[in-house]
């Protein structure tokens, strides 16, 4: 049986893979890159994969779920090792079984919400509604038709005269549909509005309003007089956008037009409130409607307030929770890459400092063999994990193979190839390459085949068995009828 994608290779020719376009993303078929690498990633730990990649390796180690693009489970069986970084990221979400049983989100939905109040026939089209880019430190971005209908939902809940609830509920469909910030913001009118009740919505909707309008001290006082509201929505929210308030003051000369962040310009006694805000919130409401948001948010104080200490740690916390949502993690893989990694000090978690002692190996000035040693105490608790990187820096800094396979340990029929081990092993099979013991790395890669079923560990292995076959003149082994390269499935044989 021919092997089609293996023949490729022999023939040094790169292999695009089929849900990429073959202007935009080649991965290159060898097991390492001089520098960063984006369109072949490997499935080990690795200086050229990009830092994301190499977080998720040790996140799945970890015992988190794997990013929901992880290629061992994509749906083009085509795919091989290495990949394209898009694709760790990239897998569509399972499509919800349809039904035609009205459930509480049909109930509560807007559009429901407004024909309760006898609004849907005499009311603009809600698609009108302006459409706010999304993205940390938007604002803007919780106006939108879920927070209006929770809004309305909390009348309905509330007791209050029907022609008061039909009044607040029109005045938020307006916030809704008016421009923020607004060039001449109009007031709201709450004519007739008169109960205790209906009166603490009025001022909840003024807060509102001046938050998107950027009026912070407004919002503020605002949202501080419905810190002892009897509504429990009214209370825990007010205290939640209080904490934003002060957040968004605290922020607001720190980004210019373009949005690029200029630290040294945040209002640094303001980020102390915003911080004990939402410390406040989450003491008051440790599960609340808005922890994870509170939480979140309060990296972004961390960060502003230029502590990558205090921030470290905080990703440290949130990376340790083992009910980490699949689809939350590239968002938090790409806050930790932008906000921590790429600029990191003082930074002592194991895996978080990992990932950044591989990015430094392929810099221009890469890590010192010092500093790394430096480090050891740091990795008291996971020492296999800095074996690893001695072991990794005397192959692709060092440049000194032998030291390598002192460092790393051979295999036996008892290790465990999770992406640690598996990037352990990787690296000494590649030291025995270079140190030109090609025999010894061949048993070695045949070896490790034995150790594993996992598909992205039997293809990464199998490519580096294939490049070991071709770089020792014994290509035929390839197309042998009992090799272990085996074409993956869905390609068809040829």
């Amino acid at each position: 049986m021919k092997r089609f994608a293996l023949a490729l290779l022999v023939l040094g020719a790169p292999l695009a893979h089929a849900s990429y376009d073959d202007s935009e993303c080649e991965p290159t078929l060898l097991l390492q890159s001089s520098g960063l690498d984006t369109c072949s990633t490997q499935a080990f730990l690795s200086p050229g994969n990009d830092t994301r990649a190499n977080l998720q390796w040790l996140l799945a180690d970890a015992g988190l779920p794997s990013l929901a693009g992880n290629p061992e489970k994509a749906a083009d069986a085509n795919n091989l090792v290495p990949f394209a970084l898009e694709q760790m990221f990239s897998v569509a979400a399972p499509e919800a079984e349809p039904t035609d049983t009205p459930t509480e989100a049909d109930a509560n939905s807007l559009s429901a919400l407004l024909e309760k109040l006898g609004l849907s026939a005499d009311y603009p089209d809600l698609g009108e509604a302006p459409s706010y880019a999304s993205g940390e430190g938007s604002r803007q971005s919780s106006n939108n038709t879920d927070t209006t209908a929770t809004f309305i939902a909390q009348l309905f809940a509330t007791d209050m005269p029907d022609a008061e609830r039909k009044r607040l509920a029109i005045q938020r469909l307006t916030l809704l549909q008016q421009e923020h910030p607004a060039s001449e913001p109009q007031p709201l009118n709450f004519t007739g509005v008169q109960s205790v009740a209906a009166r603490q919505f009025a001022t909840y909707l003024q807060g509102a309003s001046a938050f998107y309008d950027g009026d912070f001290a407004t919002a503020i006082a605002r949202f501080t007089e419905l810190g002892d509201s009897a509504q429990p929505w009214l209370k825990e929210t007010s205290v939640y956008l209080l904490a934003r308030s002060q957040l968004n003051a605290a922020q607001a000369n720190a980004f210019d037009e373009d949005g690029y962040a200029d630290l040294s310009k945040a209002d640094q006694p303001a980020l102390v409130s915003a911080e004990s805000a939402f410390q406040q919130y989450l003491s008051a409401y440790p599960d609340g409607l808005y922890a994870g948001s509170a939480t979140g948010l309060l990296r972004r104080v961390a960060w502003l307030q230029n502590d990558p200490s205090k921030l470290a740690a905080q990703y440290a916390a949130v990376l340790a929770q083992k009910d980490t949502a699949n689809s939350s993690l590239p968002a938090l893989a790409d806050e930790v890459d932008s906000k921590l990694l790429a600029t990191a000090q003082e930074v002592s978690n194991p895996m978080l400092l990992a990932v950044i002692d591989l990015r430094k190996m392929r810099s221009f000035e890469p890590i010192t063999h010092e500093q790394l040693t430096a480090q050891k105490a740091l990795f008291a608790n996971e020492p296999d994990l800095y074996t690893y990187l001695l072991g990794a820096w005397a192959y692709y800094v060092g440049d000194v193979p032998g030291d390598a396979l002192i460092i790393l340990p051979e295999p036996t029929e008892r290790t465990v190839l999770d992406y640690l081990h598996f990037s352990q092993q990787i690296v000494r099979g590649m030291a025995l390459e270079e140190d030109g013991q090609l025999p010894a790395a061949q048993a070695h890669w045949l070896k490790l085949l034995t150790l594993t079923e996992q598909p992205i560990q039997q293809q990464q292995l199998q490519l580096a068995l294939a490049l070991n076959y071709e770089h020792s003149n014994q290509v035929e082994k390839i197309f042998a009828a009992d090799s272990p390269i085996k074409t993956p499935a869905g390609v068809n044989s040829c």
